[in-house]
């Protein structure tokens, strides 16, 4: 026990009684101020009384509380100079305002028994049982000092023993635990388990026990680990942290550490857990490297589709441009034909009509016929070739103009179509509408061509900002995954809507038919031409 630098001042009567026990000479019952009747009979109980004082000052002790307390006289120390060598059972510190005496003395009341260690010079702990009873005041009622009974209970209780044991069973415990756990003393080390051990790369506990813990901490982590070794030896817990230590050959091996305080073999102590987390962190720092290379691999692939999707753009563009060219080319050829071939022409046979009604020769009127019926499939022939590059009407009338003319086409050759139409808008742009017309005029020519049918429908439908294609028939059918190489038709619709914006369905099943369905955005032609 700490021994105070100032201790209070003792009455009289208890000095002197203090002087003699401490030069061993009982005073006589006769001498004044010696040993009363009161005080041979505690001197002969078997449990240590102290009284202390309101202050803390132990004023009175029994031969036996001298006996029970082994660091020296106790009559004149306080009670805060026991705190420091004072713990429960469990092992932790003892609080000065907690103590029996001291609580005692704060309320006025009885304090039933605890048991205590007591700290000895060879650092080893008696432990006692304690209660305290308040001597009050008779005029003010309050305590004017406390009455303190020490029991020994070292061995009817076996505290010590059963702390052996206990730590005994820890022991047995802890050496099967995965993690590496130590017991060290502010440093040197008193206990370390085999995966202790094993994680320093020791052949034995000898290699470790006395040794320093710090020995083993790696550099850049040394300043830290002392300032956790203080903290703990100190009764706090330390939180859970990576350090990085140093094994016995000389390796790194990272670890996860935490300590808290204990008391080992009656002694404070610090117990520290470490569990070796080098893989972990191998495998984090792999995911890491793994994650950094996917992103850039997914950043190289976007970069990749930015290209080509770029490149598809300008691929679109160009064909945007190649189908406008190629529809104003087939628009100026139909228009040439019209306007220079045909008109010619047409003036050949006004001049032959003119030579066969002014004919005599009955010879000469059959070869000017001929030739008139000649002529007349010549125009036919223009102007169906004009039809088709470019028919005219879709300028004239727009887009139900133009499939109507289709349909009428078709009809005449036998296939009888049902048209029907819903538009908001009377005329769109040049370009959706010629794109309009070749989808039907596509679905159409393979309804002549391929399903065998007599009869289809074609519909359109403008709602909501779209136009909706249908053209549909029930004749031969064909399967869609077998589609023979070389016919681009289909494919031509699919295309054509895609550069227009929109998307295309077709869908056809052996004797059943085909369908045609296209949906397309709308586009309206601006007064002043231009595409809005």
């Amino acid at each position: 026990m700490k021994e105070d630098a100032a201790p209070s001042k003792l009455s009289g009567t208890d000095a002197a009684r203090a002087a003699k026990l401490r030069a061993g000479q009982p005073a006589p019952a006769s001498v004044p101020g010696g040993l009363d009747e009161t005080e041979r009979i505690l001197n002969c109980v078997a449990a240590g009384v102290f009284k202390v004082s309101s202050d803390g000052t132990i004023t009175y002790a029994n031969a036996q509380a001298r006996r029970l307390v082994t660091v020296g006289e106790p009559l004149g120390r306080t009670v805060r100079g026991c705190e420091s060598d004072t713990v429960w059972q469990d092992g932790t510190p003892c609080a000065f305002e907690d103590l029996p005496p001291i609580k005692c003395l704060r309320t006025g009341e009885f304090q039933p028994p605890v048991t205590i260690g007591l700290r000895s010079p060879e650092q080893r702990y008696q432990w006692v049982t304690v209660t305290a009873a308040p001597l009050l005041d008779p005029k003010t009622g309050k305590p004017e000092s406390a009455l303190v009974t020490v029991v020994d209970s070292s061995h009817p209780i076996h505290v010590e023993a059963s702390l052996r044991q206990s730590e005994d069973r820890y022991r047995r415990l802890v050496e099967l635990a995965p993690d590496a756990i130590v017991v060290h003393r502010g440093g040197p080390m008193v206990y370390v388990n085999n995966a202790g051990v094993k994680l320093w790369g020791g052949r034995s506990r000898d290699d470790f026990i006395g040794r320093n813990v710090l020995d083993f901490i790696h550099p850049d982590d040394l300043e830290m680990a002392r300032q956790r070794v203080a903290r703990a030896m100190s009764g706090e817990s330390t939180e859970l942290i990576v350090q990085r230590h140093v094994r016995l050959d000389g390796t790194e091996v990272t670890v996860e550490v935490t300590g808290a305080s204990c008391i080992y073999e009656g002694l404070p102590a610090v117990q520290v857990i470490f569990r070796d987390v080098s893989r972990r962190i191998e495998v984090e720092h792999e995911l890491r490297r793994a994650k950094a290379e996917l992103e850039q691999r997914v950043e190289q692939r976007t970069e990749e589709l930015s290209r080509k999707n770029a490149e598809l753009q300008r691929k679109q563009r160009f064909m945007e441009r190649a189908l406008e060219r190629h529809e104003r080319d087939r628009k100026l050829v139909a228009y040439e034909i019209h306007d220079t071939i045909l008109q010619d022409v047409i003036g050949a046979l006004m001049f032959v009509d003119t030579a066969v009604d002014a004919a005599g020769d009955a010879r000469k009127g059959v070869s000017l016929q001929r030739a008139r019926d000649l002529l007349r499939r010549c125009i036919d022939g223009s102007r169906r070739m004009i039809s088709g590059l470019r028919p005219p009407i879709i300028d004239e009338q727009g887009v139900s103009g133009s499939i109507e003319y289709l349909v009428n086409e078709l009809g005449s050759r036998g296939v009888e179509i049902s048209f029907s139409h819903s538009m908001q808008t009377e005329r769109l742009a040049g370009e959706l509408e010629t794109t309009i017309f070749r989808i039907v005029q596509e679905a159409l020519a393979n309804i002549e061509r391929h399903s065998g049918a007599d009869c289809g429908e074609v519909s359109i439908v403008e709602r909501d900002g779209t136009i909706r294609i249908e053209v549909r028939d029930r004749g031969a059918g064909f399967d869609t995954e077998q589609v023979v190489e070389g016919h681009y038709g289909l494919e031509g619709i699919r295309e054509r809507a895609r550069l227009s914006g929109g998307w295309a369905s077709i869908d056809s099943t052996v004797g059943e038919g085909t369908s045609v369905i296209v949906e397309l955005p709308v586009v309206l032609e601006s007064p002043a031409g231009s595409v809005s």
